[in-house]
Formats: C-alpha cells, structure tokens, sequence
C-alpha cells in the first residue's frame, strides 16, 4: 500500500482498510495485494473515478475479471470505459459485461474478445452508443462475427459520414482527372461492395 500510496497513503485509516479487506476478498479469488492495488489505481488513473471509488469497486471488478476470463487490467478498463462513456454505474457496467459475454456466446463469438474490444474502442462507444449501451455490445458482437471489431466499424462509419471529406476528395479526384464523380453512387457502391 506504501508504494502505491505512498505514506499518507499508509497513514489513511480508510484507504488501509479499504485495500485489507479487498485484498481479503481477492484471495478468495486467486488474486494478490498488488492485483488489488493495480486494479484500484487503473480505475482512478484513467477513468474520472476517484480514488475513494476505485477502491470500493476493485472487488467487484476482480470478481467479475475472474467469472468473465479477463485479465485485472481487462476488466478494469471495460468497467472503466462503460461508467465514463456510457455513463453506467459500477453495477450496471458488470451486468452489461455479463450480458455482452452470454450475446456473444450465443452467436458464437468468443466473448473475451467482445469485452476486450468494448474496452479498446472508448472513441467508438462514446459517439455511437446509446443510454444502455445494448447497441454497442450487439455491434461489437457483430464486428467479430464479420472478423474485425468495433473500432473498425466506428471508423468506418465516420469515414461514410464525412460528407466533407468525401467531397474535397471527389473535387481533387475530378481536377486531377478531369472527369466528375458522383460522391452517393460511390458511396453506394462501397457500401454494397461492388467498388
């Protein structure tokens, strides 16, 4: 705990008791002090949850680590990303990663990746998911099935949104060329795969 928190750390009666009691809690699940600690400050380094939270929700995280077949930092980083950008609480994020991983399952997906690819893909989810954020896991389950992931898709489909770009491009494409270009048809065309 000192070298994670240094010495105030180890002077806060909280954060002691806090960590003892988790570390006690992670045993159980096969799991280490350091886990605990690793765990608690990937939460409150690159998630807004503070440290406080972080270290009442590790327990929880590394149970559902351990049931989801996820790495500590895994599955901190999906239930990091889910609270942030979907704006689910610690409960509702778990729920959702077990909800995710029978989806998957029943589509023949590995679920692992699914979740990591959730947990990968921040960008992605914070433009295009909605209030539960079903949408994305059904997406994110779909990309696997068509072997890419979610970040892929999102990009793809902000690329077909660029009307913009698209535009400058088939302007430079027509200078260049000398011929003009029907920016919708191609669109379509890429879209039905006959590009």
């Amino acid at each position: 705990i000192g070298e994670t928190y240094g010495a105030i750390g180890l002077q806060s009666s909280e954060i002691t008791n806090t960590m003892v009691s988790s570390a006690a809690e992670a045993k159980k699940l096969g799991y280490e002090m350091s886990d605990v600690l690793s765990t608690a400050t990937q939460l409150s380094d690159n998630f807004s949850i503070g440290l406080s939270e972080s270290m009442s929700m590790t327990g929880e995280v590394l149970d559902m680590s351990k049931a989801l077949g996820l790495s500590t930092s895994e599955g901190a980083n999906l239930v990091g990303t889910l609270k942030d950008m979907v704006g689910l609480s610690t409960e509702e994020s778990i729920a959702l990663a077990k909800n995710v991983t029978l989806f998957a399952q029943a589509n023949d997906v590995a679920p692992q990746q699914v979740l990591r690819d959730i947990a990968q893909s921040s960008e992605a989810i914070a433009g295009f998911t909605d209030k539960g954020g079903e949408n994305i896991a059904r997406a994110a389950v779909q990309a696997r099935k068509l072997g890419t992931n979610i970040g892929e898709v999102a990009s793809s489909a902000e690329k077909l949104l660029d009307y913009q770009g698209s535009l400058e491009a088939s302007l430079n494409a027509s200078v260049m060329t000398g011929k003009a270009f029907n920016i919708e048809k191609l669109q379509q065309l890429a879209l039905e795969g006959d590009l």
